[in-house]
């Protein structure tokens, strides 16, 4: 990829990166809280793997660099962990690098269960596929927030569409900040941006992890939410600033 590639789009909700079966859609009796002895090990050898990769990705091939991490590793609690999503690779494997010794969560498309071979074990690896049906819905939120009080992480990516090496924040949408309304848990925010490097056209990754954010006691639930989507956007927004390179440029049609 050169560094003059340009994508075009319609809308902010575009999608650059989709896999072959993108119309995926969920069982009306899909389960979200599976269980039993096979799945447990299951987990346990995916959850290993993930994590050996998300080393490797990080200590030696990507080599991102990460400020603040200790502010996730020093959280006992559970929490949500908001992020803007511009790397396919990276948005999953720096946050299993970041909580090695910590159950991770990611809310996902189910689109991502369809992708051939890799998506039947995402579950094992803690993947959350959002319900296509409001029928579904409160079985999956059940799930977040047991995991949630369990001290797990839950890993949000509200931009929802990967747009590679965007460099900007997307509107982060309301619905996304009810489940740390709702869980009454702590959040943080994880802000991944780029810098220009003297010899390479692929640029660096610097993520900055910003936290904890609560909802403020005082204000009825909806507020929070507002409150919540405000405060956190704002910092991604001043941290995004961190980026001086464009590696793909971004142009409306």
């Amino acid at each position: 990829m050169q560094q003059e590639k340009v994508h075009y789009y319609h809308s902010l909700t575009d999608d650059f990166v989709v896999s072959k079966n993108q119309n995926y859609t969920l069982a009306a009796d899909y389960s979200w809280s599976q269980s039993g002895k096979l799945f447990y090990f299951k987990a346990i050898i995916i959850n290993f793997l993930a994590k050996l990769i998300s080393w490797f990705y990080c200590h030696c091939w990507a080599r991102p660099t990460i400020v603040n991490r200790q502010l996730l590793q020093a959280y006992a609690a559970g929490f949500f962990l908001y992020g803007n999503h511009t790397h396919p690779q990276g948005d999953v494997f720096i946050p299993y690098n970041l909580l090695r010794h910590k159950s991770l969560n990611f809310l996902v498309s189910p689109a991502n269960l369809g992708v051939p071979l890799l998506g039947s074990w995402l579950p094992y690896a803690g993947g959350l596929p959002i319900p296509n049906t409001l029928h579904q819905l409160g079985r999956f939120q059940a799930v977040i927030y047991q995991r949630i009080a369990s001290r797990q992480g839950v890993v949000i990516y509200p931009e929802a569409h990967v747009w590679p090496y965007y460099t900007q924040i997307r509107p982060l949408p309301l619905a996304a900040f009810h489940y740390p309304i709702s869980a009454q848990a702590a959040s943080f925010c994880m802000t991944t941006t780029y810098q220009k490097r003297r010899w390479r056209k692929r640029p660096h990754t610097t993520v900055y992890i910003d936290g904890p954010f609560y909802p403020q006691a005082d204000l009825s639930a909806k507020q929070q939410q507002v409150q919540l989507q405000a405060e956190i956007t704002a910092c991604m927004q001043k941290r995004s600033q961190a980026s001086n390179v464009e590696y793909v440029q971004y142009q409306s049609r």
